[in-house]
């Protein structure tokens, strides 16, 4: 079966069982006046566009460097006005679908026309993302990519808890149920309809708990078990995804996916996590969602259904709960040391996260040239410090093995970089004052 509840799929061989997609319901937890006053509403200064913010409202990393990447739900509704002011108010150059690679499915959730396509043409050519031999990912101008985070890794993970005898018993009721309701649109013909409609609603919340109930929530739930799944299984889209956000000439860009806060979450976890912001910070960013999966308004453009049987605690779970990110960052400790380590895994250095703290529309490849050939003079005889926030251990910053001690370059440039760009020079003398600052103190042995 498909178990869709803000992102969580699950497959089971029960053909009739497929079909109960979305059971996720009409929220119980929202009273009609926090529907019409909560976070059910577009973002302000929108029509259609919901759970839209900035990452710079997290991270500080992100705000004081001019680093704008931002966050929402899917955008085939959005109004010409809210084009507009993607492109105008926010200047966003790159938008980042990760709902999959076919064209027109969004349209599908809720009869959007999809106008954004005709201010940001689809550019899903994996020919176009191909890396240079700089290192860096062609940009374009106005543009939206395409990236599936479900990859065949990923689903087959996610299927091996479902692989249990009660799983299997609560397929086989929700099966039953959904085909007793299908044979009596003929046998009836259509008397009682209203009843066994709710009859069925009723058997599907009852299945849905159950299926809750297999994953703990204080482990992370249903999202945080399949988060763990798609960080395992779809490293190939996600660090492809990390570095067209790293190009600073795709940014602005927005990232978006149904709801905004599972694979948006996901990745929005790990670029805060690349520049060093604290687990607390990334986790209530996540949870900035949870009202928004709560809502009536979250139920209708993402086709999740109306049932008013699921209970509170089943809703909660697939909304944006903290222990699920908790969860999936406590996985990434367990197994790489943390977030820096499970990107260091997956190729998304620390070159490239230096390149992430960039400020928007640089010339990146000829500053991280560069930078790289102050690397390799450095190497000569000398050890690179080891910092968190090391600027590719540039010559401005290292350690010598005789004399340990932190050199600070006075003029700027070095021998052999006269003929740079003025951008890139200034941008380059700006990491430099940037770390003398931070090298004022000489470092003991």
């Amino acid at each position: 079966m498909y178990l869709i509840g803000g992102g969580v799929y699950a497959y089971s061989d029960c053909a009739a069982f497929n079909s109960t997609v979305a059971i996720m319901a009409d929220s119980p937890l929202l009273s009609q006046q926090q529907r019409k006053s909560g976070s059910g509403l577009p973002t302000k200064g929108f029509d259609e566009i919901y759970n839209f913010r900035s990452l710079a409202d997290t991270s500080s990393a992100f705000k004081s460097r001019n680093v704008n990447i931002f966050r929402c739900a899917l955008t085939c509704n959005a109004t010409e006005k809210d084009c507009e002011r993607f492109k105008k108010r926010f200047g966003i150059k790159t938008i980042i679908n990760l709902r999959g690679k076919k064209k027109g499915g969004e349209n599908k959730l809720s009869g959007g026309d999809n106008r954004l396509d005709t201010y940001f043409p689809d550019d899903t050519d994996t020919s176009k993302l191909t890396l240079g031999e700089a290192g860096t990912i062609r940009a374009g101008n106005h543009r939206l990519i395409r990236f599936n985070m479900f990859t065949k890794a990923t689903r087959t993970a996610v299927t091996k808890k479902m692989k249990t005898l009660k799983f299997i018993f609560v397929a086989l009721i929700a099966g039953a149920a959904y085909s007793f309701s299908a044979v009596s649109k003929y046998i009836l013909l259509g008397f009682f309809r209203d009843t066994i409609k709710d009859y069925c609603n009723y058997i599907y919340a009852f299945c849905f708990k159950r299926v809750v109930g297999m994953f703990g929530m204080k482990e992370g739930g249903p999202l945080g078990y399949t988060y763990e799944c798609m960080l395992q299984g779809s490293t190939e889209p996600i660090v492809d995804i990390l570095k067209l956000v790293a190009e600073p000439k795709n940014r602005p860009c927005a990232i978006h996916c149904t709801s905004g806060k599972d694979r948006t979450g996901l990745i929005c976890m790990l670029l805060l996590g690349a520049v060093g912001t604290p687990e607390e910070n990334i986790i209530q960013d996540y949870h900035q969602s949870h009202k928004w999966g709560l809502s009536s308004r979250h139920t209708e453009i993402t086709g999740y259904g109306s049932n008013k049987y699921v209970d509170e605690a089943s809703h909660t779970a697939f909304a944006a709960p903290k222990e699920a990110m908790e969860a999936a960052i406590r996985y990434l400790k367990k197994t790489h040391g943390g977030i820096m380590g499970y990107l260091d895994h997956i190729g998304f250095d620390e070159s490239w996260r230096e390149k992430l703290k960039i400020s928007d529309g640089k010339n990146s490849g000829e500053l991280m040239s560069v930078l790289s050939q102050r690397r390799r003079k450095s190497e000569s005889g000398t050890v690179l410090e080891s910092s968190p926030s090391n600027i590719i251990a540039d010559a401005s910053h290292r350690v010598r093995k005789d004399e340990v001690f932190i050199e600070e370059s006075e003029g700027g440039l070095s021998d052999g970089e006269e003929d740079i760009s003025e951008e890139v020079s200034n941008e380059l003398k700006t990491i430099l004052k940037r770390r003398r600052r931070r090298s004022s103190v000489k470092i003991k042995n």
